[in-house]
């Protein structure tokens, strides 16, 4: 009887652990650790119902993509998106998070010919500066408005390993 129970106990806990694979705690990863967490999941050859089983249904799906989103934090949005192949094991993933910055701006770019790219330049006040990029094409709230000399509240969207901050809204401060 013992036995029995000892079986059925470490089946029940291998059900919680994505089937016995080391697959990290939901609220453990972050931008910090994230190419650990990453490399991690890479070796244990995680699947989609791996991840699901160790992190509950994803909050979203990534519609055509092949893949899922799961938020990490509510303050600031920060989402773990997870792509995988065609036999639904791990092939990626990114964290795309929120910035948020106050400063003067000193320079808007003018569009670049390819990607339709503009880069607004920051004074943070503290002696540092953040270029930002936004889109012709893409009206961000308050950032078509911006003029040099603004003092402004940015609200900035990225992902790992991207060196491009996309204003997601501006708002010019009196």
């Amino acid at each position: 009887m013992k036995k029995l129970l000892c079986a059925l106990l470490c089946a029940l806990m291998l059900s919680f652990t994505g089937c016995g694979k080391d697959v990290p705690a939901l609220d453990t990863i972050g931008v910090d650790n994230f190419e650990t967490v990453s490399k991690q999941l890479t070796s244990a050859n995680c699947t989609r119902d791996d991840l699901i089983n160790a992190w509950g249904e994803p909050d979203a799906s990534l519609s055509g993509m092949y893949g899922d989103i799961w938020y990490l934090e509510e303050e600031l949005e920060t989402l773990l998106n997870v792509y995988y192949n065609g036999d639904s094991t791990f092939n990626s993933a990114l964290i795309s998070y929120q910035l948020a910055y106050t400063g003067t701006v000193t320079e808007i770019g003018k569009p670049s010919a390819d990607a339709q790219t503009v880069d607004v330049t920051v004074d943070l006040g503290n002696g540092a500066t953040v270029v930002l990029n936004t889109t012709t094409t893409t009206t961000y709230t308050g950032a078509e408005e911006l003029s040099v000399g603004d003092r402004a509240n940015f609200i900035c969207n990225t992902m790992t390993g991207s060196k491009y901050l996309w204003i997601h809204s501006a708002e010019i401060m009196e």
